[in-house]
């Protein structure tokens, strides 16, 4: 019988080894895509992803994306949760990759 020890040892340098830019999971995300995140301050909303950002090796960060709120309704949700946004304006944000729920749908635009 191995102990807990022996297993670890066994596993970690094939997980050690292996070091993708992301994990598979946010790997289905590309430029363009319409996305449902949640925010920090609360209300989940929609935003169009514009750019990838990728932490730099060297130093501390975290993988995400440059994304714009597309919706107005979104914008208010935020500005009730004390976000400050100015009305009418659909602001540029960062969105954590943990921070993605769900693409929507082509059929739906």
């Amino acid at each position: 019988m191995k102990r807990h020890w022996q297993v670890h040892r066994v596993v970690t340098p094939a997980v050690a080894g292996s070091s993708p830019a992301a994990p598979a999971i946010y790997m289905k995300y590309k430029v363009g895509d319409v996305v449902l995140v949640e925010s920090h301050a609360g209300p989940k909303v929609w935003v169009r992803l514009k750019k990838r950002i990728l932490k730099p090796k060297d130093f501390w960060g975290a993988d995400g994306w440059d994304a714009q709120i597309i919706y107005k309704k979104d914008v208010d949700a935020l500005r009730q949760h004390g976000v400050p946004y100015k009305k009418g304006v659909k602001p540029m944000v960062f969105v954590f990759d943990w921070q993605m729920l769900k693409k929507q749908n082509k059929r739906n635009l």
